[in-house]
């Protein structure tokens, strides 16, 4: 029972902080994925914040976001730990599932985001009202992935580079000259919204640890 007690209260306490703090200001905007990003670490953990008002669509189709992080500062995604987040399932659409491979002590596949080994995360879907399913700017998305130092194999080298990858409706990336999902009747609206979330995006970041 105080197991449970302790848990909700941690949950409720991580979701005041992330209601509080949500926002895209401080951020800094990748062009690549058309999203806003925040990178911090504290002591314990590494915070991962994302900010998206331009096609949601393409976070909360079948890739979600995959985050890959080089703990030797180069830019290379083999054999290094990455998660998922959000983790499609068609059966839930709160987002409580995350993805995670290559991380010290922690199994590797999906699990709760509130789970024993401190991999936390957290989002939250606004739609706005009047805008139709192709509108660019009908939902904002903002989320907070939580990662303990502890399970990164941090060495003396305490550069990071960080890939953030958007996959959007494909789990596997599309080969170049692949037909879009748009019809033959769709118009410019649905075009753009095909054209955004149809595509693999990515960009890297580098980050110091404080």
């Amino acid at each position: 029972m105080k197991v449970t007690i302790l848990t909700l209260t941690f949950f409720f306490v991580l979701a005041y902080s992330f209601a509080q703090k949500a926002s895209k200001e401080g951020m800094t905007y990748d062009k690549e994925n058309s999203m806003y990003y925040r990178i911090s670490n504290d002591e314990q953990y590494l915070y991962l914040n994302f900010y998206k008002d331009e096609y949601v669509q393409k976070i909360t189709s079948l890739g979600g976001i995959k985050i890959f992080l080089n703990m030797n500062g180069k830019k290379d995604t083999m054999n290094v730990p990455y998660i998922v987040y959000p983790v499609y399932n068609r059966s839930k659409k709160d987002y409580e599932e995350i993805e995670t491979s290559g991380f010290s002590g922690v199994p590797e596949g999906r699990m709760s985001v509130f789970n024993e080994y401190g991999i936390v995360g957290e989002s939250k879907i606004m739609a706005l009202s009047g805008k139709n399913w192709y509108s660019k700017d009908r939902s904002v998305f903002q989320s907070q992935i939580t990662i303990p130092l502890n399970g990164l194999r941090i060495d003396k080298n305490k550069n990071i580079s960080i890939m953030i990858l958007l996959r959007g409706l494909r789990l596997v990336q599309p080969p170049l000259g692949a037909i879009r999902g748009a019809g033959m009747n769709s118009n410019l609206e649905e075009e753009a919204l095909w054209s955004h979330i149809d595509d693999w995006t990515w960009s890297w970041v580098e980050y110091e640890l404080k």
